[in-house]
C-alpha cells in the first residue's frame, strides 16, 4: 500500500504584542463561537475562518484593544466539521482549529 505523510503547521507566534493565550469556546461549536484576546497594546489584526480544505469562509479586519477583548461569531450556517481559525498581524500569527457540531 501507499503511504502519504502530511505536516500541518497549527501556528507561529511572536509575543511582541500578544500575552497569554486565546481562549475559543465553546469548542465543539454549534450556534455561536467567542474568541478571546489578550493584547499588551492595540493592534490591528485580520480574522480569518477556513475550510480544512483552506478555502476562506469569513475574513474580517479588527481591532485588539489593550488587555481582554472577546470578540463572538455566527457559526450557526457552517457545515459540521472541522475549520481553522487565524489571527495575522503585523509581529504575530496564530492558528488554531475549532469544530462545528
Amino acid at each position: 500500500t501507499d503511504s502519504i505523510n502530511v505536516t500541518v503547521i497549527l501556528g507561529i507566534q511572536d509575543n511582541s504584542s500578544f500575552a497569554g493565550t486565546i481562549h475559543v469556546y465553546p469548542n465543539p461549536a454549534k450556534d455561536k463561537l467567542t474568541v478571546q484576546f489578550d493584547c499588551k497594546k492595540s493592534i490591528k489584526a485580520e480574522f480569518k475562518i477556513l475550510e480544512i480544505s483552506g478555502k476562506k469562509i469569513l475574513s474580517e479586519d479588527i481591532t485588539l484593544n489593550n488587555g481582554l477583548t472577546s470578540l463572538t461569531f455566527d457559526v450557526s450556517s457552517f457545515a459540521a466539521g472541522i475549520y481553522f481559525i487565524t489571527i495575522l498581524s503585523e509581529d504575530f500569527t496564530k492558528t488554531m482549529s475549532i469544530v462545528v457540531e
